[in-house]
């Protein structure tokens, strides 16, 4: 059993083998494995609760044991009532990665009218071999037009 420690290099490991048993060839073998980044995220929307026309910004952090990255690939999977949409994360302010948006913008990249509701947004973070993912829910509100009527007496 080879056991590494919690704060082993990430990258490519080989292991050399030798076997030995009387009466036969001395047998080398290798393998060999790779470490990725131990990934944890984190996600907030803000807001939470919101109309199809109102701005939402998405803001994702992603990090290797306690460690800020600033060289991921970011994106966030958005599940609506009318099906699902991705749109990437961009990093702004070194380890921080946004997107802001209307949910109305998500329209045309659903091929479906958009239906109010509870919508899940999933963030997922891509470094070095290594995926974390975060979770966030929203409400989208209906939006409720009444006529103004204005009498003159």
């Amino acid at each position: 059993t080879l056991t590494l420690p919690a704060d082993a290099p990430i990258g490519r490991y080989q292991v050399e083998y030798t076997v030995t048993r009387p009466g036969y060839e001395i047998e080398h073998i290798t393998s060999s494995f790779f470490v990725v980044p131990a990934l944890t995220m984190t996600l907030v929307a803000d807001p939470l609760v919101l109309n199809m026309t109102d701005p939402m910004t998405l803001t994702a952090q992603i990090y290797d044991r306690g460690t800020a990255i600033s060289q991921a690939g970011v994106y966030a999977e958005i599940t609506t009532p009318s099906g699902v949409t991705a749109i990437p994360l961009f990093s702004s302010e070194g380890a921080v990665y946004t997107a802001t948006l209307r949910p109305a913008d998500l329209a045309d990249s659903l091929g479906a009218p958009l239906l109010p509701g509870q919508w899940t947004i999933k963030a997922i973070g891509n470094y070095q071999g290594g995926m974390a993912t975060a979770m966030q829910s929203i409400t989208i509100r209906h939006n409720i037009y009444l006529p103004l009527i204005l009498r003159n007496y």
